[in-house]
């Protein structure tokens, strides 16, 4: 993949076309080269009165997509709901990624099809989903795809197959962190302009596992891929640094999404960065 220069240089969106309506909660498929995507959903709420939701991404062979912050390089995905009607909240989840290396840059994202799940919460019964969702897929080239959703689910009904895409999204989903595998400690290193982060290690683990942590900030704040700097049979530590230098008068804030993966098992947190100043 070259690199980001390489979406402005190659120009190529996906036209999508809409096609006839059916009883289905879904799309059809929209289709780029190297990948295809749909949009899934469930027409009535759960027990949390959530509506799940699912975009379904399919990626040729030597296809790659991008994680929600894929580093220095890459398009991060962007699903936007602002013009659906009654419509309170949608939150987008994303499996745990793998680290690509293409001998040019490294990056967060996923090498196989993925399905993205989706959380929504309605202001009324007369749910309307309309997104513009766009990603990119790379391969030798970058290719930006972009699709245009549009679902009226009070006249749907969701089919036995499509629920079943939906429930298996969720099983790549990362967990909350529990005792054995954690984040202890998080703080802002003012000389080296860097975070470190020390993760607590499970007490037996294969020691060719070695654990790997993906961040996502706030857009203001520019991050480096987290490095691992050193690690024992006990705890890691991982070092990520600041772009851009902080202003005497400046500090940090806003929530940093934390991601830590070992060997299959991934868990994931969250740090409140005003706490590191």
């Amino acid at each position: 993949m070259k690199r980001i220069k390489s979406y402005f240089t190659f120009i190529l969106l996906a036209l999508c076309l809409p096609t006839l309506p059916s009883l289905a909660a879904s799309t059809d498929w929209f289709e780029t080269d190297g990948a295809k995507l749909r949009f899934i959903s469930e027409t009535i709420p759960n027990s949390n009165d959530i509506i799940d939701a699912v975009l379904q991404i399919e990626l040729e062979p030597g296809w790659k997509t991008y994680w929600r912050e894929p580093g220095s390089s890459g398009i991060p995905p962007s699903i936007d709901f602002s013009q659906s009607k009654n419509i309170k909240e949608a939150r987008v989840l994303f499996p745990t990624p793998v680290m690509i290396d293409d001998g040019y840059s490294r990056y967060a994202g996923y090498k196989k099809s993925v399905a993205l799940p989706i959380e929504i919460k309605s202001n009324g019964e007369n749910l309307h989903l309309i997104s513009d969702i766009f990603i990119g897929v790379c391969s030798h080239i970058c290719v930006p795809f972009s699709a245009k959703i549009d679902l009226d689910l009070s006249n749907l009904q969701t089919n036995a197959a499509e629920k079943e895409v939906i429930e298996l999204a969720r099983i790549g989903l990362p967990l909350k962190q529990g005792d054995d595998l954690k984040l202890n400690k998080a703080s802002f290193n003012n000389v080296e302009n860097s975070i470190d982060l020390n993760i607590e290690l499970p007490s037996f683990y294969p020691k060719s596992f070695k654990p790997e942590v993906f961040l996502h900030g706030p857009s203001k704040l520019s991050l480096s891929q987290p490095q691992l700097i050193e690690i024992n049979e006990t705890q890691a530590k991982f070092k990520t640094k600041l772009f851009k230098k902080l202003k005497v008068d400046e500090t940090l804030s806003g929530e940093m999404y934390v991601l830590i993966k070992l060997g299959q098992r991934s868990v994931e947190t969250s740090i409140n960065l005003d706490t590191l100043n």
